[in-house]
């Protein structure tokens, strides 16, 4: 018995990793990808006070600029990042 090619696995796990974010990233909507509790109500006073806000996340980036735009909340962070950056 062979041992595994473990860089051609790797590879096939970042393809299917890819495709899985692409597939679940487009079924988001500000239905089924909520905000945390107290963000919405706390936003006017970061933003009142000229906070400059960021977005990070351990899921890919596309995901955060999707939760964000899906609530129509682009203008109020400054960066948005996420683990595939």
């Amino acid at each position: 018995m062979s041992s595994p090619n473990f860089s051609e696995l790797f590879k096939d796990g970042r393809r299917l990793g890819g495709q899985f974010d692409e597939l679940y990233v487009r079924s988001l909507n500000a239905e089924n990808c909520p905000l945390y509790d107290n963000l919405l109500p706390a936003l006017p006073s970061l933003l009142s006070k000229g906070l400059k806000l960021a977005a990070l996340t351990n899921a890919c980036r596309s995901y955060a600029v999707k939760v964000i735009e899906a609530h129509d909340l682009t203008s109020s962070f400054g960066v948005i990042e996420g683990a595939d950056r």
